[in-house]
């Protein structure tokens, strides 16, 4: 039996450059601003275009009603019965819609990037809609998505950047917080402190400084019903020895889009395959939204017991990004390197369980991602950088920083892993310039062993293990009994892994039979320990010497940093 033809469009509309927009300024209210720029431009924006062009009416002022509407098929009317517009996808920074006419959907484009170009200077977002009509009934909608993906691709990389539109010439006075050309000078009405009235500034800053009641507005709506409150301005971290900045990001999500279809029935026709496939695909992006919020809740509620009581009224916590599998935040660094673990975890444990979409979010990564090899299936898991720096350090520089410890971190997927960077020295602007002097021996000694695991592998020492050896560390420190390992002869073995491996086990000889409380900073009985690595075609290289000492010690200064903060 034949189906009537559905033509349709599809229309992505996608941010870019998210991370250089949020952070090119170093003021905490303008990068809160900026991210909630970036979440307004997939959701209420392109909403309120679809409602403006005689689409559905599906604008909704906080997370849990936006997942609400979307998932419901009275409000968002699927295109085969009759609507002119369907919603696929509205998330931070991203819009996947179906249209019936090609002009309609060109339409919602327009609205969209105007919209942007008024409120959010600066914004680098591009729409498109895919080049030919299709049939909903017989051509299948993995590939349409697919070509409308690289579309875009195309059409973006032909597009000037945002920072053209902003030139220099003729002179103009320098914007005080990002550098840009200034508009006008500070008033009362920009919502910022009476002691900054009156500086330059540029219309991009200021659309970021306006935007950020919209973000506490959103964040209050996510903490509803819970008894966390958050810090709210940079202020709360002025008396903190470290900050810690934290990124977390899902493991291998883009094979899991790329073989989406794998997770759809094969029974049926086509078009009732391309219905699962958009009712999933929706889900599951909600899903992953409601995953994060969920984890991100959690950690915060445990965060509060890893505080004195005097100073659980606000947990010292601010996220810069929450949304989808992403998730950046300002912590106080004494509790940032327990902040990311608990994250990972909950945000595991949330994708295991159905949401309020109805959908398990691990279930699908499995189907999707299966290894045919070895039949292996894994659900989702997450992986954490943190960069623990000084209250002043510059955060754009410690976002690249966590960045590319987060790419560190991911080398052990689809395993949950962290890897963590303690900034003594600013001039250390990279992962590689910081642990330059870590590397001996031509790179055949590391003095480390990041990243670690987050979940338990036998013969390998994971990061729960470590923070257990970290704690029996600080105990041995303190004890006034037999078993006391003073801080002097940690720093003693300490200078003496600089000296390389043959140095350092001999002087660890040397204490050996002096301090038996040893045992927490050794791995089978000695300082380094060996495995092979492995080139790039899969020959071996020799063995690599590490050591968890370094590790060890920086973990076990920030937990102790954590308990005088507790007393």
């Amino acid at each position: 039996m034949s189906r009537e033809p559905c033509p349709a469009h599809l229309v992505l509309i996608e941010t870019s450059g998210n991370q250089r927009y949020i952070f090119s300024t170093n003021k905490l209210r303008e990068q809160v601003g900026a991210s909630e720029l970036i979440y307004l431009a997939g959701t209420n924006w392109v909403l309120d275009a679809v409602r403006a062009v005689g689409g559905p009416d599906l604008t909704a002022s906080a997370p849990d009603d936006l997942r609400r509407k979307l998932l419901d098929r009275t409000l968002n009317v699927p295109l085969e019965q009759g609507a002119n517009v369907e919603v696929i996808l509205a998330a931070s920074g991203k819009a996947l819609l179906l249209v019936r006419d090609g002009k309609l959907g060109k339409e919602i484009v327009r609205r969209v990037t105007e919209r942007a170009l008024r409120e959010a200077p600066g914004l680098d977002i591009t729409g498109v809609v895919s080049n030919k009509e299709f049939d909903l009934a017989t051509d299948p909608i993995h590939e349409q998505i697919r070509q409308v993906h690289e579309l875009h691709t195309a059409v973006r990389s032909r597009l000037p950047g945002p920072v053209s539109r902003f030139q220099r010439i003729p002179i103009v006075a320098e914007c005080r917080t990002s550098g840009g050309p200034a508009a006008r000078l500070t008033e009362a009405q920009d919502r910022i402190p009476k002691t900054e009235w009156g500086v330059p500034i540029s219309h991009a800053s200021l659309a970021k400084a306006r935007a950020r009641k919209s973000w506490e507005d959103r964040l209050a709506q996510i903490l509803a019903g819970s008894d966390v409150t958050l810090a709210q301005n940079l202020e709360a971290f002025e008396q903190e020895s470290w900050v810690a900045v934290v990124h977390a990001d899902g493991n291998g999500l883009g094979q899991v889009f790329l073989n989406f279809d794998k997770a759809i029935t094969p029974a049926g026709d086509t078009l009732a395959r391309n219905r699962e496939y958009i009712d999933k695909l929706r889900s599951f992006s909600l899903q992953l939204d409601e995953c994060s919020q969920r984890a991100f809740l959690e950690t915060c509620k445990k965060a509060r017991h890893w505080l004195p009581k005097k100073r659980r009224r606000r947990v010292p916590v601010i996220p810069l990004i929450l949304g989808g599998d992403d998730l950046t935040v300002i912590c106080s660094g004494a509790i940032g390197l327990r902040f990311a673990a608990t994250y990972s975890e909950e945000f595991e444990k949330a994708a295991g369980r159905p949401g309020s979409t109805g959908l398990n979010v691990s279930e699908i990564v499995k189907a999707a991602r299966e290894d045919g090899a070895s039949g292996k299936a894994l659900g989702l898991t997450c992986s954490v950088g943190v960069a623990v720096v000084k209250p002043h350090f510059p955060f754009h520089a410690a976002y690249d920083l966590v960045e590319e410890l987060l790419r560190s971190a991911k080398q052990l997927k689809p395993d949950p892993a962290i890897d963590f960077q303690i900034v003594y020295d600013s001039s250390a602007s990279t992962l590689e310039q910081a642990r330059r002097a870590w590397r001996l021996n031509g790179g055949t000694t590391e003095l480390t062993a990041r990243p670690y695991r987050l979940r338990e592998r036998d013969g390998e020492l994971t990061w729960k293990e470590l923070q257990q050896r970290a704690h029996q560390l600080a105990d041995l420190s303190r004890s006034e009994s037999g078993d006391r390992l003073p801080r002097s002869q940690l720093q003693f073995l300490r200078e003496a892994i600089f000296e390389g491996k043959e140095v350092a086990e001999a002087q660890l000889q040397l204490i050996r039979r002096r301090y038996s409380a040893l045992e927490p900073i050794l791995w089978d009985g000695k300082l380094f320990f060996t495995k092979p690595t492995e080139s790039g075609a899969g020959e071996a290289q020799g063995p690599r010497w590490r050591t968890h000492l370094l590790d060890l010690l920086e973990v076990e200064g920030l937990e102790r940093e954590a308990s005088r903060k507790r007393t």
